[in-house]
């Protein structure tokens, strides 16, 4: 669902941060004979599900969506998501507010799997406003080994909880509601895995309809 905001009197924020994510916006195609707006040829890119200033995101999971192999352009803050356009169900949602330009703009080939788009750095970095944000951190949190293997997921706070004992975060099943993880970590059926996760403080869910 990508639609904008109808801005009226008394609209404010949707939270008190700003948050630098990574959009994806589908397969991204070479387009070699586009015509820009000086009625120039020149090589351009196509995005099969393009977003744009103003238009609702959503936190989503994805095997991919690990903090360490989620990379920003050089300069942009350590910890950083990826979104997509809002969808129906109950979803963190937010708005953009900014669009940059990706750091690789024109691949070789379409480039369909998230994985590849992000790597290559096709995804365009923005700004966008998430509702009820009020703070981000950055904390390491453990899953301990089991089979089949656990996954603190995208979107879910209710998988993370805090071990008093042990003094760190960890997979568990609680009711947590105002820390939700915006980067995943996956587990192992061998080991224990300790990973960074990205949190956002004090997000808040939208149920969304079609």
């Amino acid at each position: 669902m990508s639609m904008p905001v109808v801005p009226v009197a008394g609209t404010r924020n949707l939270g008190y941060l700003k948050e630098t994510v990574l959009l994806d916006e589908g397969t991204v195609t070479p387009y070699e004979d586009g015509e820009n707006i000086f009625g120039n040829r020149q090589p351009m890119a196509v995005r099969s599900a393009v977003l744009k200033v103003g238009d609702l995101i959503e936190l989503f999971d994805d095997s991919e969506l690990v903090l360490s192999n989620i990379k920003g352009p050089e300069g942009f803050p350590e910890g950083i998501t990826v979104v997509r356009a809002l969808t129906a169900g109950a979803r963190y949602w937010g708005k953009i507010v900014e669009i940059e330009k990706a750091v690789t703009q024109i691949p070789s080939q379409a480039v369909s799997s998230l994985a590849d788009r992000i790597s290559g750095g096709f995804l365009r970095p923005a700004t966008v406003e998430f509702a009820g944000m009020i703070g981000r951190m950055v904390v390491n949190a453990t899953i301990d080994q089991n089979t089949p293997a656990d996954v603190i997921p995208v979107a879910d706070p209710t998988k993370l909880v805090l071990d008093v004992s042990e003094k760190k975060f960890k997979f568990g099943t609680g009711t947590n509601t105002q820390l939700v993880p915006m980067t995943r970590l996956t587990g192992a059926t061998g080991s224990a895995v300790t990973g960074q996760i990205l949190l956002g403080i004090g997000l808040q869910k939208l149920q969304v309809v079609e």
